[in-house]
């Protein structure tokens, strides 16, 4: 399943980009391009953000989808998941966090 999922995913890409206009390739390689000519070792200490971009999406942009991207992606996902499962563990127990000890 996995050469056929490859497969779809490289005709599903291009017919994309064809049909769109999206070159997604291109912005790809872009994106490891600067990431790889950044100023400072944590990219998100850069102040230079792409005005080509919409305003919502600059700060994603400007962390180039690199591994530091998915490292901060990853703490926040813990870090909600964590909480969601810590609040059905006070539900489940019944326990009333804002009552006295």
């Amino acid at each position: 399943i996995i050469p056929f999922q490859f497969a779809t995913d490289i005709f599903i890409h291009g017919s994309q980009e064809l049909f769109h206009g999206w070159k997604l390739y291109d912005y790809l390689m872009y994106t490891r391009y600067r990431f790889l000519q950044r100023e400072a070792r944590w990219k998100g200490l850069e102040d230079t953000l792409d005005e080509c971009i919409d305003e919502s999406l600059r700060s994603m942009d400007q962390m180039c989808f690199s591994s530091q991207f998915y490292m901060m992606l990853t703490v926040h996902v813990n870090g909600i998941l964590y909480l969601v499962l810590g609040l059905q563990m006070m539900i489940r127990a019944k326990y009333n966090m804002f009552g006295d000890p």
